[in-house]
């Protein structure tokens, strides 16, 4: 009877060890690829991230720069308009 229970404390044990080195592996090759994947995002992502952020800065500094302009268009337009009326009601 020792025998039996000593030979299935064996079988489980050598079938443990089996699936703790499997479980290991598994665990080592997804730390791999982890790594694998922040490098490719160090990489590649965030550069693209911070080029797109700073074409953002620059359209909005554009914008800004086209609504300033605007504004004194439009200001020189109302100069313009008024110095027209003025002069139509001189004559």
């Amino acid at each position: 009877m020792a025998d039996k229970v000593l030979e299935l404390v064996e079988k489980m044990y050598i079938e443990f060890s089996q699936k703790f080195d499997e479980m290991g592996n598994e665990i080592k090759n997804n730390r791999d690829e982890i790594k694998k994947i922040g490098a490719k995002i160090d990489g590649e992502v965030m550069p693209k991230i911070d080029a797109l952020f700073d074409g953002y800065k620059q359209n909005r500094d554009n914008i800004k720069e086209i609504k300033h302009d605007v504004k004194e268009l439009s200001r020189k337009v109302d100069k313009q308009e008024l110095e027209i009326k003025v002069i139509k009601n001189v004559r």
